[in-house]
């Protein structure tokens, strides 16, 4: 299976090409900079794994959530190449991105059991982007219940234990989120985010299952929806 995989949903930016297990990847964090460097690093990864974009089963793509701007032009890039070259696509949560990071790629200890992850994005406003997910080792996270935006402190756990907490949320609202579930400090990785190459392996642990996207159909995840109507609406008042 080869897939091309972008993710922008949050600053950091990165994109990487998944080849039959092997990944290459170019990722940075440069907030505000995903417009100039996307593409340039798509070309960079097919390059270096020497696959055109005719030869490519689909395109996975960071659906969200995150930031409004880095969201769109998650969805945005990635409809624009799957039309042009009629590829499928395939959305990947953020969130699940990161909870993934737990068993696939990070620096926390590994594990062979399933484990409960909390996985939170700085949302500003107060809010965080969170996830409650069951991770294993080579496996798709569990979503265990729906991703929402929310106060910390407004989370209703009813599990007060959690083996990881990973994501920026963990920044912002650490006090609030080792209270509420119970998290470690020493298993809490508060500068995780979502990458490109996570994306690229979770997408094809799921491709043969996974109701695939027409470009058209590629849809954004903001969880923050409301909020936007409503400034719209405030501003055309």
């Amino acid at each position: 299976m080869k897939l091309l995989a972008i993710e922008t949903c949050t600053e950091a930016c990165s994109a990487a090409v998944y080849t039959d297990g092997d990944v290459v990847e170019r990722y940075q964090i440069a907030a505000r900079q995903h417009n100039e460097l996307i593409l340039p690093m798509a070309e960079q990864v097919l390059a270096e794994a020497q696959i055109s974009l005719s030869k490519l089963d689909g395109i996975a793509f960071g659906c969200g959530p995150g930031a409004f701007t880095g969201v769109r032009i998650c969805v945005a890039v990635s409809q624009a190449i799957a039309f042009a070259h009629d590829l499928p696509l395939l959305g990947i949560s953020s969130l699940a991105n990161l909870a993934a990071q737990v068993s696939l790629q990070q620096s926390l200890p590994s594990t062979q059991q399933k484990q409960q992850v909390c996985a939170a994005i700085d949302a500003r406003m107060g809010e965080i982007y969170y996830g409650h997910y069951v991770t294993a080792p080579n496996a798709v996270p569990l979503l265990v219940a729906a991703e929402q935006v929310i106060a910390a402190e407004q989370l209703n756990i009813e599990t007060a234990h959690f083996d990881y907490g990973v994501g920026t949320g963990w920044q912002s609202d650490a006090e609030s989120l080792i209270l509420k579930t119970g998290v470690k400090p020493e298993a809490i990785d508060a500068a995780a985010l979502p990458r490109a190459s996570v994306t690229a392996r979770l997408a094809a642990m799921q491709w043969q299952d996974a109701p695939l996207l027409q470009a058209e159909q590629a849809q954004p995840v903001y969880l923050r929806n409301t909020v936007v109507h409503q400034k719209t609406t405030k501003s055309k008042a």
